[in-house]
């Protein structure tokens, strides 16, 4: 039976120890914040998980609608990111299911109709 060398060992521990930092690389954190109206008055902040598969080529049954996100409530900023923690989800489900953070804020239902 062939054995490994000393410097194969150590070729293969690096190409492993490459290909683990490029996949941490390329699952980066991020995040985007849509700014839709105003914020004065009292808001109320919500934050969701949206789960996908296959690197989003497969959604789920889920869909962010608004009147979910902000039920009799006046929408003014939604934020989309990836955390830490939704890429430590990727890496562990193989890149096969992963996550993505949304939150959104809502003024509060007596700050919304002071505004009109």
């Amino acid at each position: 039976m062939r054995t490994l060398s000393g410097f194969s060992k150590l070729r293969r521990f690096v190409a492993f120890a490459l290909l683990a930092l490029c996949a941490v690389m390329l699952s980066s954190c991020y995040k985007i914040t849509y700014r839709v109206a105003d914020r004065s008055g009292s808001t109320i902040t919500d934050e969701r998980t949206v789960n996908y598969f296959l690197f989003g080529l497969v959604p789920t049954r889920e869909h962010l609608d608004l009147s979910v996100l902000c039920p009799a409530q006046r929408l003014t900023q939604v934020k989309t990111s990836q955390k830490p923690v939704n890429v430590l989800h990727a890496i562990l489900g193989g890149y096969l299911t992963s996550s993505y953070s949304v939150n959104s804020v809502c003024l509060k239902q007596g700050a919304a109709e002071a505004t009109k």
